[in-house]
């Protein structure tokens, strides 16, 4: 499904390589970096090599479960797995990540979008209304 208008784009977010791959990466270099740059005993690396595993495991499977019909508006309103939301605030971290903050009256949800989720024509529509909705 792949509908865009001039103010909307209605579409179907999939899962992201790019962002599994990341957290990965990222979660990896802090690991590397507490084994090798601390003075901690080795029992409180491993206890922090616990937390970060776990949260690591949390994170990746909440990265591959977004996936699922998406719509936005250029009036700031965004249709996800068929609820609407308020889009709170977005951040531009490149032109192949946008975060979405999203809410819904006490509701706050955190929607990554990468551009290997999307086919190329409805990323870069996506990208265009968040620019429209960020200025």
């Amino acid at each position: 499904m792949h509908i865009t208008a001039a103010n909307c784009v209605s579409t179907r977010l999939q899962r992201s390589r790019w962002l599994r791959w990341g957290l990965f990466a990222l979660y990896t270099s802090l690991v590397a970096l507490l084994f090798a740059a601390s003075v901690l005993p080795l029992e409180a690396k491993t206890l922090l090599l616990v937390f970060l595993l776990s949260d690591l495991r949390h994170r990746l499977k909440h990265v591959g479960s977004i996936t699922g019909d998406m719509q936005l508006h250029s009036s700031g309103l965004c249709r996800y797995h068929g609820t609407d939301y308020d889009v709170a605030r977005i951040y531009l971290f490149s032109r192949h990540l946008i975060v979405l903050d999203l809410e819904r009256h006490q509701h706050r949800l955190r929607l990554p979008l990468a551009a290997d989720a999307f086919t190329y024509d409805s990323f870069r529509h996506v990208s265009r209304i968040c620019l429209v909705l960020k200025s």
